[in-house]
This record gives C-alpha cells, structure tokens and sequence, in this order.
C-alpha cells in the first residue's frame, strides 16, 4: 500500500509536470508563429526588402511553430486522459523537431548566410543603414527564440516521456492485479491469503499494545511526580 501510494504520488507529480511545462511550450509554438507572420509582415511591407522574398528560415519557424502546437496538444490530452498512445505520439514528434530545430538553431548562430536573406550588398553601407536591425542578423531575434524553445522543449519531453512510462507500469499492475482476480483461487493461495491477513492483524496488535504501554508508562510517571509533590 504505501509503495502504491508513493507511486501514485510520483505519478502525479510527472502529470502536473507534463501539464505545466506542455502548456508553456504551447505558448511557445504560437510565440514562433506569432514572429513569423510579423516578420513576414514587417519584411513585405519594408520599401528595401519588399521587392525580396523573405529569408527561408522564417517559413521553417512557421512549421516548427504549427507542428509544435500540434505535439502539445497530444501530450496535454495524453496527461489529462491518462492515454499512453497520446503521450508517446508527443514524445515522438517533440524528439523529431527537436532535432530539426537544434540544426536550425546551429546554422543561425554559425553560418547565418546560408538561409538568410541577402538584400543589400555586403558593401553598400547606404543599402545596411536602410535595413531594419530584425533584418541584419536572425541571430539576434529567431536564434535565441528557439534557442529558448529547445530548452523548454527538452524539459517538456522529459516529463511527458517519464508521464508515459508510469502510466505502462501502472496499467500493467492493473491488468495484472485483474488477471489475478480472475484465476480461480487454489488452496494455497487461500492459506497465503489467510497467513497475510494474520500477519497484518498481528502486526496492528503489536502497535496498540506499544501504545497502551507507552500510555500507561507516562501515566505512571505522572502519578510518581504528583506523589512527590504532594
């Protein structure tokens, strides 16, 4: 009983885990789309970049941002309902993107170049003054976004993929316990039975009757220092 219950309370603890850090990385999913389409806006609406497309890692943070929100909303309805098939498909597609997006973030903070943007020659200084400083460097603004949402996603991953494992065991345990339910009982498992029910009862005697002593010593005790007083 007291394993069962320190299990249960372990279990929870993963759930409310997996609830907190999913929702923030719900959050996060929309923070990535929500830059994407303003930078996208920002970018179209610029007299200098306007006539350019937009820098190809926008449209990747616009994925990771939809796929995101999509992995969480498994993994939240996973926690809620207890469904191990939801938190395993989150597990799976959180790891998937995780990986996608350390690559992106790895390239950003490198090699910029090679997925973003060149509007402006790397020597018409008139051209570079003109540009927005979110257009400069994606370092400085979609690197460390998801730098950022790598991390949450980790920890996110981590509790949902512990969440998953404690869900099995605890199944397991049912399907066991109702499987021992259905076998018919055996002699043995009937004196097995009984002996524990003695055990325990035994075991419960014992205590009430440390209590009783303890109780009755302090009474003792009690009336000797009434008795020396008096």
């Amino acid at each position: 009983e007291g394993v069962a219950a320190a299990m249960g309370l372990i279990r929870s603890s993963f759930r409310c885990a997996a609830e907190f850090f999913s929702t923030i990385l719900l959050l996060c999913a929309f923070a990535l789309m929500g830059f994407a389409s303003f930078f996208m806006y920002k970018w179209q609406s610029d007299p200098v970049t306007g006539a350019s497309p937009p820098p190809n890692y926008v449209y990747l943070l616009l994925g990771f941002g939809a796929a995101l929100a999509v992995a969480n909303v498994f993994s939240l309805c996973g926690a809620c309902c207890h469904t191990q098939c939801c938190l395993g498909l989150s597990v799976c597609l959180s790891f998937v993107l995780l990986i996608a997006q350390l690559a992106l973030v790895i390239v950003i903070f490198v090699d910029p170049s090679a997925i973003d943007q060149q509007v402006c020659p790397a020597d018409d200084a008139a051209c570079l003054e003109k540009l927005l400083p979110m257009f400069k460097d994606p370092a400085q603004h979609a690197g460390i976004l998801l730098a950022v949402v790598c991390a949450v996603q980790i920890a996110a991953m981590c509790s949902v993929h512990f969440l998953k494992d404690m869900e099995g065991r605890k199944r397991e345990r049912d399907d066991d316990e109702e499987a021992a339910l259905d076998r018919p009982l055996r002699e043995e498992d009937w004196e097995e039975r009984q002996a524990e029910v003695e055990r325990r009862a035994q075991r419960k005697l014992d205590l009430h009757k440390q209590a009783l002593s303890t109780t009755a010593q302090q009474a003792l005790e009690r009336r000797e220092r009434l008795l020396k007083k008096g």
